[in-house]
């Protein structure tokens, strides 16, 4: 089963390669993350030597690999624009209850396209969830989105301040 965080954009962030989410991570504190995991923190070290972004040659889809680990694992993300990104945005919608914010309703119904980025249960449990969850925060704050995390039922960020909505 994957867990995935999605960036909701209300604006098109454009093709993902044009986002340097490597430079945006730059200054991230991994050792510290890698603490809140409860893991080592030669872990967040390794995880941020690691850290790259790659992207297919050849784009017939908009989509890329996060890696941040030294094997061959990695977090996929893909990018949806247009009917793919409404039919998303309608779902989440349809999912929330009546206490939700409406901030979430506003961004949802004005949604343009979608981020995701795809964690297995190694990532989440490692570091992967939290790189994942910032490079997420940047592509929302292109996108003048927010982003929703579906890790033990939905939770949704404000990628400006990193407060949970």
């Amino acid at each position: 089963m994957s867990i995935w965080i999605r960036a909701v954009c209300t604006k098109s962030v454009g093709p993902l390669a044009a986002i340097d989410l490597a430079g945006a991570l730059a200054d991230c504190d991994f050792e510290t993350w890698a603490a809140v995991q409860g893991l080592d923190e030669e872990e967040g070290t390794a995880a941020e030597a690691a850290l790259r972004f790659e992207y297919p040659k050849h784009r017939t889809q908009e989509y890329g690999l996060l890696r941040y680990r030294a094997d061959d694992g990695f977090i996929r993300f893909d990018r949806w624009t247009g009917a793919a990104a409404r039919e998303e945005a309608d779902e989440m919608l349809a999912s929330l209850d009546d206490s939700s914010p409406a901030e979430i309703r506003e961004v949802l119904a004005e949604c343009v396209e979608t981020v995701g980025f795809e964690l297995k249960a190694s990532d989440v449990v490692g570091m992967g969830f939290n790189i994942a969850l910032a490079a997420a925060m940047v592509v929302a704050v292109e996108g003048e989105g927010l982003v929703q995390t579906d890790n033990d039922g939905d939770t949704w960020f404000d990628p400006l301040t990193g407060d949970e909505l």
